[in-house]
């Protein structure tokens, strides 16, 4: 909790050249803001906090071209708590995350972003990373020595332009991953497929079938008129879409046959999708959306 100004003793109240108030001088009959501990104790729990977050030793030299800045570095360091790994960097495939570091060069510029390397955020309870991947191959993120990432002690992955923000949680030794990114989303490209004559075609995810949470499929007609998912029932006379399923390697897309449709819904129905609208293999026949757990 920090003291404003106007906590202060003998200070000069708000004016619209000082909205937050001003120190005083002293002209010469002790009415000037006093050089005590009320007045610039918090500025050097300020920098020594600074300094602690950022995982630095003072070396308790003077702040000099000789010696270095050590409170810009502290505050560089925090502000590179904001990773961007950069797909212009070469090899900037992982990121480790780790505790108190005794070196401190993950930069790599002079294009914003980070190369493979190690981040320190501080060894203090709270403390945290935010990663974001610009890389189009994708990145892992993989805790330092003995800790964990939400309790597992292996790495987890970040596809392009995904974020992930950890939290640092000391008493467990555990980065924990924000809650709104418990549940991450994937979108792939179905790529070309003639719905007309093939009524099932399987696309690679990526990922471990058990973390996948939900899929949806968006399917496009060769021209581009017609976006529609493809679970999906369509006007007051049925007529019949298709259904999606996963096994450890594949999302499996299932159209219904006309026939298909007649039996499942039991009444003088059609396809959406058996039909020469959808039969191009020259295009992207839409979207794969997938939500999973890290």
């Amino acid at each position: 909790m920090g003291r404003s100004i106007l906590q202060k003793a003998n200070t000069d109240g708000s004016t619209i050249t000082f909205p937050l108030g001003r120190i005083r001088n002293n002209p010469g009959d002790g009415t000037g803001t006093p050089l005590d501990e009320q007045s610039y104790g918090d500025m050097h729990q300020f920098f020594d906090m600074l300094m602690y977050r950022a995982g630095l030793v003072h070396n308790g030299l003077p702040e000099n071209d000789a010696n270095g800045y050590q409170f810009n570095d502290a505050l560089d360091r925090l502000m590179r708590m904001f990773i961007i790994v950069n797909n212009a960097d070469p090899g900037a495939f992982g990121v480790t995350v780790g505790r108190m570091p005794t070196l401190y060069s993950i930069y790599a510029g002079p294009t914003p972003g980070f190369r493979s390397g190690t981040v320190f955020p501080g060894d203090y309870d709270g403390a945290f990373i935010v990663v974001k991947c610009k890389n189009i191959d994708g990145i892992t993120l993989t805790p330092d020595g003995t800790d964990t990432i939400d309790g597992v002690a292996a790495p987890i992955s970040l596809a392009m332009n995904e974020t992930v923000e950890l939290v640092w949680d000391a008493d467990n030794t555990d980065w924990i991953i924000k809650t709104e990114q418990k549940v991450r989303t994937k979108i792939i490209e179905i790529g070309g497929w003639d719905m007309d004559s093939s009524a099932l075609l399987n696309v690679a995810h990526g990922l471990t079938a058990s973390k996948i949470r939900s899929v949806r499929a968006m399917v496009r007609d060769d021209i581009g008129n017609y976006y529609t998912p493809i679970m999906t029932i369509v006007g007051n006379s049925p007529v019949g879409g298709g259904t999606v399923y996963w096994d450890s390697t594949n999302i499996s897309l299932r159209r219904f046959s006309n026939a298909e449709g007649a039996n499942i819904y039991a009444g003088s129905v059609v396809s959406a999708f058996d039909n020469a609208s959808y039969s191009s293999t020259l295009i992207n026949r839409g979207f794969i959306t997938i939500e999973y757990a890290p």
